[in-house]
């Protein structure tokens, strides 16, 4: 594991009132991106879908 992942953990660990688990089996490499993934912040979608809100959203 990098050194910076380590650390992240370690701080991590520090703010949350439970221990912090993270599963690179199902959750991927562990990094921002995918930490706002498993933590609801955001979504994954379609790319036309995307397009397709936008353009609603313009019209």
């Amino acid at each position: 594991m990098h050194s910076e992942t380590q650390r992240l953990l370690g701080t991590l660990e520090i703010l949350c009132s439970n221990s912090f688990v993270w599963e690179t089996t199902t959750q991927g490499e562990f990094n921002i991106w995918n930490l706002m993934i498993s933590e609801g912040f955001v979504n994954l979608t379609d790319i036309e879908l995307a397009f397709k809100h936008w353009q609603k959203i313009e019209e």
